[in-house]
Formats: C-alpha cells, structure tokens, sequence
C-alpha cells in the first residue's frame, strides 16, 4: 500500500470515527421537548397576571388605612407606645451610653471624610497633587467606610485623568 492509499484510509477512518461519535453523542443527549401548542403559553402568561393582579389589589386594601378604625384599634396602638416609652425610660444607662458611642464614632467618620474631602479638592484647585497630600491621606483611609474611600480615591483618579491634577509623588498617588 503506498502513501497516498494509506492518507485516504485514514481520512476514511476518521470521518467513519466521527459519524459513529455524533450517532452516540445525538443517543445520549435528552431529547427535545415536543413544541407547545401556540396558545398555551398566551394562557399561562394570562393566568399568572391575573394572579399577580389579584396579589396587588390584595397589598394596596391592606395597606389602605381606614379612617373609620374603632376606638379599641387606637387604644390599643396608644398603649403600645407607652409601653415602648416605659421601655427606653427603664433602660440601663449603659446600653444608652454605647449608643451614645456609635453616634460619636458616625460624626468622626463623616469627620474624617470631610477631611479627606477637603485635602483632595484643595489638591484639584491646587492642580498638584504632593507628597504631602498622600501621607495627609493615608492618615485618614483607614478609619473611612469603603465607600467613603472608594469616593476618595475615584475623585483623585479622574481628576488626574482628565489633567485637572498632576502628582507629583512617586508610586501609587494614594
């Protein structure tokens, strides 16, 4: 058998090979569903509107107040809040003073970022962006929220990008 008899055996072979391959791919595969009738889908799409409907007429009576309420219903929210009232009166003090504290540590971050507001807009109408500016900022990112941060930092790189800030640190600007 000489070369070129050999090439079109195992073309033919291969081709045999691939046929057989794609007959027991196409077995394996599950199969199709069969095709709906065209209105089927028109109906079920109807029925879940009428219910989705139906749910929304069912929230907007609910949440409808009625002006005509009995006088027990309002009472009984008026003895609600004294009680919450007594509540808060019988409170420890300490509960009140930890509250106290996240509201102050809330003001030194919202401080904290204004800051940080202050050093980036006065580097922008400064058009330069120091040494100093970086160290100054870098004090203050780590006690911000992300988004704080994040706030900071996009600030700083658009306005470097559109030229309105030129740094003059090396390494990263932040």
């Amino acid at each position: 058998m000489n070369a070129s008899n050999r090439k079109l055996v195992v073309w033919f072979a291969s081709g045999c090979l691939f046929v057989a391959l794609g007959v027991a791919v196409g077995r394996w595969l599950p199969k199709p569903a069969p095709p709906q009738a065209p209105g089927s889908d028109l109906t079920a799409l109807l029925a879940e509107l009428r219910s989705t409907r139906q749910q929304q007429a069912e929230t907007l009576a609910m949440l409808r107040m009625d002006r005509s309420a009995p006088a027990a219903a309002t009472a009984l929210d008026t003895e609600e809040l004294r009680k919450v009232v007594r509540s808060e009166l019988m409170r420890p003090e300490e509960e009140k003073r930890a509250e106290n504290a996240d509201e102050d540590a809330l003001r030194m971050v919202k401080s904290q970022y204004d800051d940080g507001l202050t050093i980036v807009r006065s580097a922008i109408q400064a058009r330069r962006w120091t040494q100093s500016d970086k160290e100054r900022l870098r004090q203050i990112m780590p006690t911000l929220t992300a988004d704080q941060r994040r706030d900071l930092m996009l600030q700083l790189v658009v306005a470097t990008n559109e030229g309105h800030l030129v740094p003059e640190v090396r390494g990263l600007p932040f």
